[in-house]
């Protein structure tokens, strides 16, 4: 249990720290006036400095989510990644069967449906691990009953992660 528990942490650390690397740092670096010193001849050892920050980052900031949230089961977090996964399956579909999809409509939908997971089922982790008010539960935002994140539009009778990914 403890071998497959760390290697499960040890593989998905690695993948998360070169997706970061690779399509956040890097690009970013390669157009910044770091990367245009011409004294810099071997930017490997600067890459590979980036690589091991990028793990560090990725180890704090989810022991730092897991700290905030240390009421919630690891089946919980699996279903909240789940939803979060499941936003990719639409524009999927759509750019492989839809003739008129296009960039654009991907990437909108991407967006509204992240912001819509974030809100009903991120936002609930920190209300109950105490960094935002229960008000937010209770009354929804500014108040408006059918903006609670448990309850969004008014529909009640489904629990937190099919209504998030219903609305998303």
């Amino acid at each position: 249990g403890l071998s497959a528990a760390s290697s499960m942490v040890i593989v998905s650390t690695i993948a998360l720290s070169i997706m970061v690397s690779n399509n956040l740092v890097t690009p970013f670096l390669i157009n910044s006036a770091l990367m245009k010193d011409k004294s810099v001849t071997d930017i490997s050892e600067r890459f590979l400095n980036i690589r091991r920050l990028s793990i560090v980052f990725v180890l704090l900031f989810a022991y730092g989510y897991f700290s905030l949230i240390d009421n919630y089961s690891l089946v919980s977090i699996g279903l909240i990644s789940f939803v979060a996964v499941a936003q990719f399956a639409p524009p999927l579909l759509g750019g492989l069967y839809w003739k008129g999809a296009n960039k654009i409509g991907a990437i909108s939908g991407l967006v509204a449906g992240f912001i819509i997971w974030t809100y009903t089922l991120v936002l609930p982790t920190l209300v109950e691990g105490g960094f935002i008010g229960t008000y937010f539960l209770e009354e929804g935002l500014m108040g408006k009953s059918w903006l609670k994140p448990t309850a969004l539009f008014g529909i009640e009778h489904m629990d937190a992660v099919s209504q998030a990914a219903f609305w998303s």
